[in-house]
Formats: structure tokens, C-alpha cells, sequence
């Protein structure tokens, strides 16, 4: 499989300056900034929550099986 590099590898949050410093968000204001990095994240979580909607495996009627070794015997009552 093909590494990909990362434009965050330290995955710091995205702050007004660090947006500015992208090509063609020099010239906007803090309000403008701010509500692009809000819309960015609530992008992010919604897309999160897909794929990993997506990619979950549910399974209904589940049992708990104990894979312990239990070498005293039952004691059924009669």
C-alpha cells in the first residue's frame, strides 16, 4: 500500500494564522476565518461519523462465550 503524506502529521488543531497561511486565505477577516475553521470541523465529525457508519459491523443477537479454562465441574441441581 501507497504511504500518503500527511498535510498534519502532528494533527494541531487549524488556528486563524495557520489558515492564513494557506494560499488565497491571506486576505480574510478573524470572523471570516473563524467561521470557515467552525464549518471545517463540523465538516470533518460528519464525515467521520459516516465512514465510520460505513465501515462498522453490527451484529444483532450477540452471546458472551467464557474462553477460560473451567476445570471444576458443574454442580446442576437434580
Amino acid at each position: 500500500m501507497a504511504k500518503i503524506k500527511l498535510i498534519n502529521p502532528e494533527r494541531e488543531p487549524l488556528t486563524v494564522e495557520k489558515l492564513r497561511q494557506l494560499t488565497g486565505w491571506q486576505d480574510i477577516s478573524d470572523e471570516q476565518a473563524t467561521a470557515i475553521i467552525h464549518s471545517v470541523d463540523l465538516f470533518v465529525r460528519i464525515l467521520y461519523d459516516v465512514v465510520a457508519k460505513e465501515y462498522s459491523h453490527c451484529i444483532d443477537n450477540q452471546y458472551l462465550i467464557n474462553l477460560e479454562d473451567n476445570s471444576e465441574p458443574l454442580n446442576n441441581a437434580a
